[in-house]
């Protein structure tokens, strides 16, 4: 399938920032009724994008569990990046086609050395110990620092609403959540069909501070310095 093309086009990000902040102005945040639909809004959103970050964590860690059955299933081999087409039992009256299994890419190691996000104060910050771990394990990790940037940014939310009575947010925050995590690279990888690659090639390349807020694919930590992708031996091999 494919994710389209335009939601991960920064200028679409910009207009859609700008287009929900001038709507917001539009609304009158005097009547009561408004302003008490509008916090059960941000709230209801927030509850469904921690809902959805859940069930694609499930999702991720399902697809992993099913592709570890070799000995049950018969699968077609692709090469890695590509969608993987699951084939049709083989029948036992055609000896002439091969029993072949899908390499598991998603149980890979996967080495590289994170490097902490840039900020302000500190633009090049320094690289921290390599890291063994594997596609799948490196996928979940992402939507769980996801998971904390998105409570971290409900408590400043509502501090800035219920503590300094700011309103506006409200509107913006109740859909930028949601539109971050279906664009998120792991969503775009799991969810969209887009291949592992270029942008979306693991580990992930350090996102600006400003990059969730113009829609960026959430709180990616991990440097693309110093990476590399081994194969695991399964014990199995294709058939000649």
């Amino acid at each position: 399938m494919g994710s389209p093309s335009i939601i991960k086009s920064p200028f679409f990000n910009i207009a859609f920032v700008i287009g929900t902040m001038q709507l917001s102005k539009r609304i009158n945040w005097d009547d009561p009724d408004t302003l008490f639909f509008a916090r059960v809004g941000y709230y209801s959103a927030q509850v469904l994008v921690m809902v959805m970050a859940y069930m694609l964590m499930h999702l991720i860690k399902k697809r992993n569990g099913n592709k570890n059955k070799l000995e049950k299933e018969h699968w077609i081999v692709v090469e890695e990046g590509k969608r993987r087409k699951r084939m049709e039992r083989i029948m036992k009256s055609y000896p002439c086609i091969y029993d072949v299994f899908i390499y598991n890419s998603d149980t890979r190691p996967l080495r590289y050395v994170p490097q902490a996000a840039p900020s302000l104060t500190n633009p090049t910050p320094a690289e921290g110990e390599a890291v063994t771990t594997t596609n799948v394990e490196y996928d979940v990790s992402q939507v769980k620092q996801f998971i904390q940037s998105t409570m971290s940014s409900i408590l400043m939310i509502s501090a800035m609403h219920w503590y300094f009575k700011f309103t506006q947010p409200l509107v913006l925050q109740s859909i930028l959540p949601i539109k971050n995590l279906l664009t998120h690279k792991v969503a775009l990888i799991h969810l969209w069909g887009d291949a592992p690659e270029g942008d979306l090639k693991r580990p992930f390349k350090t996102e600006s501070p400003f990059a969730a807020l113009l829609g960026g694919a959430g709180a990616d930590s991990s440097a693309e310095s110093s990476s590399t992708a081994e194969p695991v031996d399964d014990g199995h091999a294709k058939k000649e």
